[in-house]
């Protein structure tokens, strides 16, 4: 029986066995690791400080219980989140902060705790994919809310909460800033989606929030049906560590805490995360300066791609660590193919799609913005 059932086995497609709704799903395209100029990941330009590195270097050396399973909890650095955000003027005590292995996690775990098969959830288009794989995953159906890009690709809530409510959405999905465009949605108008969809969890992903002049986070703890998310990919230049976390009432962060797979975050990460934290002066050092490249970058590609591509050349206003550029007349893969060879990495969308005329470029420091810039200059001459 068993060389039969192994016979049997072994004649299956692996692939036949996926759930039916889950075979068509693309895996995410994270660009490869690669040598050259990576303006494609949204990644922070600069590496830890010097002085944290050293610091967690005597630990490593001292020894850091490594053979031990980490802090499941995070204590430490859940206080040290409530301990940023506390200097900001925003009262979060740790039993509102969830801790997860990158803000993707938490993404799924929203999705799996609240969506049983065939719930509905409102994912934007364009913005990021893992809004729609989470859902899918899940069992649920995503629905698509489309952002115009005629109309900057705003956020309009209240067409939103229209759909929320018409269409029995369970989920709700703001990013914001909004990646790829860099748009940001009002807090207000985010406060009365909230208001207006009591029944319906409305997540608010705030990856790039340290650049932008507004954040939910401060108002989230007024509405029993929201939830913000955060990452130290970012600002915090911590993307290999892979540290996001949630904020909400501690009602829902309970909740949440179902959904977390155990010892979910490793011990040298919550050690690092904890002293970036701490080093509030260097992240905030270097986001004045991103704030500052990204509006150089912008003015100086917008001024060439006007110059030389003519009308239809946009670059849109960004309050995230990267533009969006949309290129007239099929511009935009051929020079993402023409700075690929000179080793300059952006990225590219999938032609056809809401930003498949566009490329979105990382600010980097000044030197790769100059040579971004440079790079352009030839392509397009």
């Amino acid at each position: 029986m068993g060389d039969d059932a192994g016979g049997r086995l072994g004649m299956v497609r692996f692939a036949d066995l996926v759930r039916p709704r889950l075979r068509g799903i693309d895996v995410y395209a994270a660009p490869d690791a690669r040598r050259g100029l990576r303006l494609d990941a949204n990644e922070s330009p600069y590496d830890l400080p010097p002085g944290v590195r050293r610091a967690l270097a005597d630990r490593l050396v001292g020894g850091m219980g490594l053979n031990e399973y980490p802090d499941d909890g995070c204590a430490a650095l859940r206080e040290a989140i409530c301990e940023r955000h506390r200097a900001e003027g925003v009262d979060l005590t740790p039993g509102m902060v969830v801790v997860g292995c990158g803000s993707d996690q938490l993404i799924a775990m929203a999705c799996s705790l609240l969506l049983d098969h065939g719930d509905k959830a409102l994912c934007p288009s364009p913005s990021f994919e893992m809004y729609g794989q989470g859902v899918l995953m899940a069992g649920g159906d995503p629905r698509w809310w489309h952002l115009d890009a005629r109309d900057g690709y705003r956020y309009d809530v209240g067409g939103m909460a229209d759909a929320v409510r018409a269409e029995s959405i369970k989920l709700a999905f703001i990013c914001s800033p909004n990646n790829p465009t860099g748009n940001s949605a009002a807090c207000d108008d985010i406060g009365r989606l909230a208001a207006a969809c009591p029944e319906t969890v409305i997540v608010v992903d705030e990856a790039y929030a340290e650049f932008a002049d507004e954040s939910f986070i401060g108002r989230v703890n007024g509405y029993g049906n929201a939830v913000v998310l955060r990452t130290l990919s970012k600002a915090y230049g911590m993307a290999g560590l892979r540290v996001g976390y949630s904020v909400s009432g501690e009602e829902a962060a309970d909740a949440l805490r179902k959904a977390k797979p155990v010892y979910n975050v490793p011990s040298f990460s919550q050690a690092a995360a904890v002293e970036m934290l701490r080093d509030v002066g260097s992240v905030m050092g270097r986001v004045t300066e991103v704030r500052r490249e990204r509006a150089a970058l912008a003015g100086k590609v917008g001024a060439l791609a006007l110059g030389r591509l003519g009308l239809g050349a946009v670059v849109y206003p960004s309050q995230a660590n990267f533009i969006l550029v949309r290129l007239p007349g099929g511009a935009a893969a051929k020079t993402a193919a023409a700075l690929a060879d000179a080793g300059i990495y952006v990225r590219a969308f999938r032609e056809g799609g809401p930003v498949g005329d566009c490329l979105r470029i990382t600010v980097g420091d000044p030197a790769a913005n100059d040579a971004v810039v440079k790079a352009l200059g030839r392509i397009w001459d």
